[in-house]
């Protein structure tokens, strides 16, 4: 819709992009990828001049968006020796980083709330004031310039840290927040109470937490997204990790083969929510047969007896991980099933 519209340039007080395709080849060639990455270039001309945008300084396809906007930009990184980063924070420029295992903020970042007058009465784009002197002194002060805001396994979303695609999202959503004027103490608060929720955001990593069970409800719908799920699961250690997927049925049959390589990773069991095709699940076969400990293959007749098979087989330690072609309805069979045992 962006790349389509487009946007007013300069009028927007803060903005923010995360990444175009996580680094992944084979999105960066996908046609769809051209769109989506002149909506970044929309977006990054859309803010005011003195207003902000947060970036990742770990995508190298969103750093060019600082040469594309005017406003001032806030960089954050899952490493505090990222390059780009380092070099905004001997500047002592706006930043937010990942160090082992807690989020940071600079002082310039934490002081920055204080920057910006929005004048509530006036829709102009000329209605923001950056006060130069204040400016400057936070970027010359020379106290410590380090500050903690939380711990990743205090943030559910992250699944204790192991969901890095998450901790960048809580990197850019503190950025945001920060440059906004929220206190850190909503800003904690808020990451340690907020889920992503399948009414509230479906498929979006939704997570369920069965006294010590996990359900992850996703609704990934193309190789580089799974691929970066899986790792994350995976770093997640659980138990065994049971999978319930739908056929993928916009894939190619040989992108369906790669989908069960990825998913032959898994060390409990694969359970199949819909019917396929003879050729399309001995090619999703072949790919789980790859991998040097495949998981047992099983074949369901309908989503809900998918999970309810997986949530009984299931045990405390193990993940469900559940790829939903329709997230807002999964997520509601796995609540009612969850109701019905009375859990």
């Amino acid at each position: 819709m962006v790349a389509t519209v487009g946007l007013p340039a300069a009028i927007y007080r803060a903005g923010a992009v995360t990444t175009l395709c996580g680094n992944d080849d084979s999105c960066l060639l996908a046609p769809a990828t051209r769109y989506a990455a002149r909506a970044h270039e929309i977006v990054a001309r859309a803010i005011h001049p003195h207003g902000f945008i947060v970036l990742n300084a770990d995508d190298p396809d969103v750093l060019g968006l600082a040469e594309e906007s005017l406003a001032r930009v806030i960089f954050f990184a899952l490493h505090p020796e990222n390059p780009v980063l380092r070099r905004q924070r001997d500047a002592r420029k706006p930043a937010i980083w990942y160090d082992d295992g807690v989020i940071v903020a600079n002082r310039a970042l934490y002081d920055y709330q204080a920057l910006f007058a929005w004048d509530a009465q006036t829709t102009e784009s000329d209605a923001f004031s950056a006060p130069s002197a204040f400016l400057e002194r936070v970027e010359t002060r020379t106290e410590p310039d380090d500050i903690p805001v939380i711990a990743v396994r205090e943030a559910p979303i992250t699944l204790g840290g192991a969901l890095l695609f998450q901790v960048q999202n809580v990197l850019c959503a503190t950025a945001l927040a920060l440059g906004l004027g929220i206190s850190l103490t909503a800003i904690r608060s808020t990451l340690r109470t907020f889920l992503p929720t399948h009414d509230l955001l479906p498929g979006s990593c939704n997570l369920v937490f069965l006294r010590d069970l996990i359900v992850l409800i996703d609704g990934a719908r193309d190789l580089w997204t799974l691929r970066t799920l899986l790792r994350c699961v995976r770093q997640s250690t659980p138990h065994k990790v049971f999978v319930v997927t739908h056929g993928f049925p916009w894939l190619s049959q040989e992108d369906l083969r790669e989908v069960g390589r990825i998913l032959g990773r898994v060390t409990g069991m694969i359970l199949i929510s819909e019917p396929l095709g003879d050729e399309r699940l001995a090619a999703f076969r072949e790919g789980v047969v790859e991998n040097v400990l495949p998981p047992v293959i099983v074949t369901q007749p309908d989503l809900p007896q998918a999970l309810q098979t997986v949530l009984t087989l299931a045990r405390p330690g193990d993940l469900c991980l559940v790829l939903a072609s329709d997230p807002l309805k999964t997520g509601e069979i796995v609540r009612r099933i969850i109701d019905g045992n009375g859990t």
